[in-house]
Formats: structure tokens, sequence, C-alpha cells
């Protein structure tokens, strides 16, 4: 991303060639085209909430489009391309971020599978195909608070479905729903809690998942701690692949969890939960407590050690910060 007085510029070039799978974003060369903007949308309509949300915001765009993934040639496979378009979008967001990191947030969890039922109605006998529930992860820390939990960033948006209304029209039984805890990126502002949940259904498949090997980007250099999982029969047997369905046997169990999303800020300069100034809790079990802030747990109290924070700061790389963007920031009035 270059910034310029008055107009932005995206170049894509070092993008992967075009794909044989479905994950190819056809944007035809248009180098305003509406996927590759969303995200410069998201990020100047955050920053400025006054803007008119009309075709006038995309005029200051121009990008750089050669013949790779994100421009391919016909009849590439496209069915896919919401999946690269999310990761297009944290690609964007991160170049904001890397140009306004006081301002803007770390990386949403993103890649939240959507999961969908194949099965059979119980009064009519017919094939039933339903979308049970979108698995939403948090937005990232930034400076001013903490990531949302469990919806937030490119996917505020969705809605999560009742499981009272899933478990009377779909034949599917749930054990748990509910936010997952340790998956929030750790900072000064840690990162939104990712969801999860345990049913049990004849066959399910988990579209769009993503971030099963790489996770959200943290700043500081420190990554959300959690991925995107599914889980057939807790305890057995992963299902890392990203668009396969699990072949299910009556009595399975499957999990399915999005990713956490990035901190913001070196989690060992937050004031640690229990005290005057900060009452609300990190959402981390006692262990990650520990090894991400620094922080004791005595019961529902946690007493920051300076010692051991030391030890941490001491013990743990430098940060880093990713060098794959480029920008070139310049105030824009």
């Amino acid at each position: 991303m270059t910034v310029n007085d008055g107009s932005l510029h995206f170049d894509f070039t070092g993008t992967d060639p075009q794909l044989e799978s479905s994950l190819n974003i056809p944007t035809g060369g248009d180098e305003r085209h509406t996927l590759i903007c969303v995200g410069m949308i998201y990020a100047l309509y955050s920053l400025d909430p006054t803007l008119f949300l009309n075709a006038g915001i995309v005029r200051i765009l121009t990008s750089t489009l050669p013949g790779t993934m994100i421009n391919p040639e016909f009849p590439a496979a496209v069915g896919m391309r919401t999946l690269s378009a999310q990761r297009l979008q944290g690609v964007i967001l991160g170049a904001f971020a890397r140009a306004l990191p006081d301002t803007m947030q770390a990386a949403g969890a993103q890649g939240g599978a959507i999961m969908n039922v194949n099965t059979t109605d119980n009064k009519t006998g017919r094939r039933l195909m339903a979308a049970i529930n979108p698995m939403t992860g948090g937005a990232g820390g930034r400076s001013a608070q903490d990531g949302a939990d469990g919806s937030g960033a490119t996917q505020g948006f969705l809605k999560n479905t009742p499981i009272e209304i899933n478990e009377a029209e779909v034949p599917i039984r749930f054990h748990r729903y509910g936010l997952k805890r340790d998956s929030g990126g750790p900072g000064l502002k840690r990162g939104g809690l990712a969801t999860g949940n345990t049913h049990r259904t004849p066959r399910v498949t988990a579209r769009n998942r993503d971030r099963t090997i790489f996770q959200g980007w943290g700043f500081e250099g420190r990554p959300s701690p959690t991925i995107c999982r599914l889980v057939q029969n807790p305890g057995g047997i992963r299902e890392p692949c990203q668009h396969r369905h699990p072949e299910n046997r009556t009595g399975d169990v499957i999990y399915v969890s999005s990713g956490g999303a990035g901190g913001w800020g070196d989690p060992l300069l937050r004031e640690p939960p229990g005290t005057p100034r900060r009452p609300t809790q990190l959402r981390r079990s006692a262990e990650r407590a520990q090894s991400d802030y620094g922080a004791r747990q005595d019961g529902a109290v946690a007493v920051a050690t300076a010692a051991l924070r030391a030890s941490l700061r001491n013990r743990r790389p430098q940060p880093t910060r990713p060098s794959s963007i480029t920008v070139r920031p310049v105030p824009i009035t």
C-alpha cells in the first residue's frame, strides 16, 4: 500500500499464481473491483464515520493487478473466492495497521467455518441441507480497548442461530456452545475470543474454514494463540483439511472452533485483573495468565509479580513486525 496526497495505491505484485483450486478471486483486472475495495472501505469508514458510503469512496484507489490468483484467466475456478476475499481484507487492514498502529486493530479472527448439515427431515423423509451456524471469532485488540469477543472485525455483521432453533428444525444435538477461553491474543489490549461448539449430527461440512495453520497477527509480534479446529470425537482424530468433511459414524461427536484474534501492545505492561483500576478478567486460565501476562492467580485475584515479568522479558525474543508489506504513509487531510 502506498499512500499519497489524496490517493491510495495497492500493488499485488508477488501474489501467488492462478490456482487449480477454487480459491481464485475474479477481479477481471479492475483496479477498483468490489472485492479489492471492501477492506479499504472498512478501514476508511472506521477512521472517519462521517464518510458517505457511496461510489465516491473508491475513486481514490488505483491497483496493480498482475495475472495471479487475484486476477485469474478464464476458466479459473472461483467457487471459494469468499475465503480468499476474507484473507485479502485482512492483508489490506494489516497495511493500514502498519501505517496507523495507534489507531487500527490487530488481526481479527476471520476464517470461521460456515456449518452445513446434510441429513434427512424426520417428518417428510426428504434430504435436508441446513446452515446451522457461522463460527465467528473476535476482533483484534487496539490501543483504546480489548477486542470484542465472539463477533468482530470483518465478520461483525454475522448473527448466530439460537441453539433451540437449530435443535427444533434440524436433527442435531448441541452439547456445548460458547466462547473459547485462552483463545484471544495476549497484549496490553487483548484480542477477542473465539467461539466453539460441540455437537452430534449425522453429517456436517465446515465450509470456508481458515486459520488452520497460520495464526492471526498481533502487534508487538505476538500472534493469537489459537487456530481454527475441527475435531472428530474430541480427544481422538483431528481433521486439519480445509474443505473436506469428516465421515461421521452413528454416535460421533464433532467439535469445531474459530481462531482467536490478535492482541495489541506488550502484555507484560497490562495491569492485572483484581486491582482497583482493573477489575475485569483476562479471560485466561491460571496457566496462561502466568505465561502470557506474568500474572499469578490467587483464587479469583491475579497478582502481577515483577520478578516473573522480568524473567519473561529476558526469555522471549525481541518483537518483530512482518516485512511483506511496504507502507509509505503520508498524512491525508
